[in-house]
């Protein structure tokens, strides 16, 4: 999920974990990012998607969960 750490992109996370869903939080606000990674269903990732490395997270995503990912937002 990117945009995790707030608004419209927080809520879905939220909604999704209480539904038992594992989710990895993309967001480029480090700190906020990283605390909602210690929640047990969120895998927390500092990204700012407008730099060049962003290609990555797709990658990150199969590594991290296996191969499971089965939606990104």
């Amino acid at each position: 999920m990117t945009g995790a750490a707030a608004g419209i992109g927080r809520a879905v996370v939220e909604a999704l974990t209480r539904e038992g869903v594992n989710v990895l939080g993309v967001d480029r606000n480090e700190a906020v990012i990283r605390e909602l990674g210690e929640r047990p269903a969120v895998t927390s990732l500092v990204q700012d998607l407008l730099s060049p490395p962003a290609g990555h997270i797709t990658g990150t995503v199969v590594a991290v969960h296996g191969g499971m990912a089965t939606h990104l937002l």
